[in-house]
């Protein structure tokens, strides 16, 4: 098989850069940010790019100390593109039912989790999308 230099160097700069974006917050060994960086909720990828509903019950679980994997059988697989090598943060866009309030009884919500470097989560964030300054979960106790 032969190599041509210009497709490796290619290849390697490709590969080099998908893992600048990956962790876009730049948490710390302990999982600790001085800042919580935000993918746009347009951006979001998973299924047809609209997000989910979860259940109360799987946001109430959700804790530090998870592992990726009980993470992921919670509340499923990331919503961005997170990356693929030493990904630490996995954002999730929500739609949680609010008859009482929202947009058309539904409050949209991102999820940020981060992870430490044992791939532990130690930090759980929220942002409300739609309404702009609605609750989201951890504002209503399920977190």
């Amino acid at each position: 098989m032969k190599i041509y230099p210009v497709k490796l160097l290619l290849l390697i700069t490709v590969a080099g850069l998908s893992g600048c974006h990956q962790n876009p917050s730049h948490p710390e060994r302990d999982g600790s940010i001085k800042e919580v960086v935000w993918p746009a909720p347009e951006k979001a990828k998973q299924g047809t790019g609209q997000g989910v509903f979860p259940t109360p019950e799987s946001i109430s679980l959700l804790d530090k100390g998870m592992t990726k994997d009980q993470v992921y059988s919670l509340i499923g697989r990331p919503h961005f593109d997170e990356g693929i090598y030493s990904v630490r943060e996995w954002d999730y866009l929500l739609h949680f039912r609010t008859p009482v309030s929202g947009t058309n009884g539904v409050t949209t919500c991102q999820l940020k989790i981060i992870y430490n470097s044992d791939k532990l989560v130690s930090g759980i964030y929220w942002r409300s999308v739609e309404p702009k300054n609605s609750l989201c979960p951890s504002v209503f106790g399920l977190q």
